[in-house]
């Protein structure tokens, strides 16, 4: 029982990642899709919506922008929906806060002894 009760579980992560995956494809190439359109239009029926050149640019510039938005945010929903890479981020940040902790307070205390002081800082 255990075991399909982790298979489910399982299946109810990986079938959470795709969807946030194809979301975010879906809202990173709206943009794009929208180009297709107008480009469709305008082939057919002559007539396309009215851009400014400035106005071309900027939606242009926001369809490079989100479509390498897409693909720099793949790893990361890849990385961040994973169980074990989550549960050793963690420990990573527990272990470097520790570290780094315990080295300010010796860098104190050697400093201290170079002053022939032994107070804390």
């Amino acid at each position: 029982k255990q075991w399909y009760q982790r298979r489910v579980r399982a299946e109810k992560d990986a079938t959470l990642t795709t969807l946030l995956v194809v979301c975010s494809f879906v809202i990173c190439y709206s943009v794009h899709y929208f180009l297709i359109v107008n480009y469709t239009v305008y082939l057919v029926t002559g007539h396309s919506t009215e851009f400014s050149d400035t106005q071309f640019y900027a939606v242009e510039a926001c369809w490079l922008l989100l479509t390498n938005l897409n693909s720099a945010l793949n790893p990361v929903i890849y990385l961040f929906r994973n169980t074990t890479f989550k549960h050793e981020l963690f420990n990573l940040k527990s272990n470097l806060l520790k570290y780094s902790h315990h080295e300010s307070v010796s860098h104190h205390v050697m400093r201290d002894k170079q002053t022939s002081s032994f107070s804390y800082q």
